[in-house]
């Protein structure tokens, strides 16, 4: 499988997204997990690291800063795709693509990059509390890191939530609880364009 193509976007259907869609709150780790899930059983030969890892000490030593991504995907010995998952703030998304262009110029191997963003609360007051994201702004991002990075696929997911006011128990405790998953949308960013083709995983 390359992993600019429309297969590889294709079988993100195997990730396992009913558990998201049965997460709520600020669901950062649960959506690592279900990307690392995924990404093991594709094949037997890939691997995962987490804990943070970094694109590497020479640049903390030059007093550049540090980078760590949520975890590097990998197949047989090398580093073949990192991840991001990240919440709704723009400058968050900035950073991600920032530390995405230096693994790609640490790591000669890394044929993709992924970042899963997602809201965790809701804004607004009354009939106008919503959950959404800039996503014109994100797009725009990656559509800019794929014009620099031509030969790397650029995957985006983005997990939409909807406002629930009518509910009862336990997730009436707090606005984050309240925010309910919806769909998943993905999509492929190869060559500095949006590939055509966009696929959107929705619940029930």
């Amino acid at each position: 499988m390359k992993y600019t193509s429309k297969n590889f976007l294709y079988s993100l259907f195997r990730v396992r997204w009913k558990t998201a869609f049965q997460t709520y709150g600020n669901d950062h780790s649960t959506l690592i997990g279900l990307i690392v899930d995924w990404w093991n059983n594709l094949s037997s030969k890939n691997f995962v690291l987490e804990s943070r890892p970094s694109f590497g000490r020479a640049k903390r030593k030059e007093g550049k800063g540090r980078g760590n991504c949520d975890a590097i995907l990998g197949t047989n010995n090398d580093p073949i795709g990192v991840l991001e998952v990240e919440g709704p703030r723009k400058e968050k998304w900035k950073w991600c693509i920032q530390k995405f262009e230096n693994f790609f110029r640490e790591f000669k191997t890394l044929e993709f990059a992924i970042l899963f963003v997602y809201p965790y609360e809701p804004r607004g007051r009354g009939n106008n509390r919503k959950v959404d994201l800039d996503k014109p702004t994100i797009k725009k991002l990656l559509l800019n890191l794929s014009h620099k990075y031509p030969k790397t696929g650029v995957v985006l997911l983005i997990l939409d939530k909807k406002f629930e006011r009518k509910l009862k128990g336990i997730r009436t405790r707090n606005p984050y609880y309240q925010c309910t998953p919806v769909s998943v949308e993905r999509l492929l960013f190869v060559n500095g364009k949006e590939q055509n083709e966009k696929l959107t995983f929705r619940k029930n």
